[in-house]
């Protein structure tokens, strides 16, 4: 979904959701500004990203398991993916603080749009407007040059129809869900990373499929390949 406004050029938002994946492909995408082509890449301009996290927990975590989620989360993309001790990315995540803004892009209107200059991630526990079956919501922004670079990034999750965990357990009827797995999906998508085109495999999914579904979790890369996106690398198995 791509939207405009009248103060900048770039707004895509990415939705994690629960529907299941179709056949294997490689494991991200990126987005261009302009033409599809030959535009820019949209990506950030800076190697160093700080971010804010949501000072609540939400539904099955307590504020302080919710953040060491996150922060966990943005930590596995910055190690070592394979014996060579190649990184997920060159992106540096420094951890600035909480937040009690819950009025952040995601959310945006058109004709409110809710920037800060603030990299947020927050829990929607009450009010959640994008469907039962979506996990979180990424929104990016960036300016009204041609460059396509990313200014700011927020992250919703859905607090109110999930029963978050840090085990690991995802379960069918009672809406269990990971928090990882999730927050590592829309973390890929906060620095520039879009859905594959295609699908991915059941036993080894991408770190960027198409949706994050209960038994087709993202995960940390393992054989990274170089991508341009924020001078980051990603996996393409």
């Amino acid at each position: 979904m791509n939207r405009m406004n009248r103060h900048t050029a770039l707004l895509l938002a990415f939705a994690a959701t629960v529907a299941s994946l179709p056949a294997p492909a490689v494991a991200y995408g990126v987005a261009t500004y302009g033409d599809s082509l030959k535009g820019n890449i949209i990506r950030w301009g800076t190697p160093n990203i700080s971010y804010y996290l949501d000072e609540a927990g939400t539904k099955g975590l307590t504020a302080a398991q919710a953040q060491q989620c996150m922060k966990d989360s943005f930590a596995g993309w910055e190690q070592s993916a394979n014996s060579q001790g190649t990184v997920c990315t060159s992106l540096h995540f420094t951890y600035a603080g909480t937040t009690t803004v819950k009025k952040v892009l995601p959310l945006s209107t058109s004709y409110n749009i809710y920037e800060d200059g603030k990299n947020q991630l927050v829990w929607i526990n009450s009010g959640w407007t994008f469907g039962d079956q979506v996990l979180g919501v990424t929104m990016v922004n960036g300016s009204w040059s041609w460059s396509g670079t990313i200014t700011e990034s927020d992250i919703a999750f859905n607090g109110q129809n999930y029963n978050w965990n840090v085990t690991g357990d995802v379960g069918y009827w009672n809406n269990d869900m990971d928090c990882r797995s999730v927050a590592i999906h829309e973390i890929g998508h906060l620095f520039g990373l879009q859905h594959v085109l295609s699908g991915a495999s059941y036993t080894d999914p991408p770190t960027i499929p198409r949706s994050a579904s209960r038994f087709r979790r993202s995960r940390i890369p393992k054989s990274p390949s170089q991508h341009s996106a924020g001078n980051a690398a990603a996996n393409t198995d």
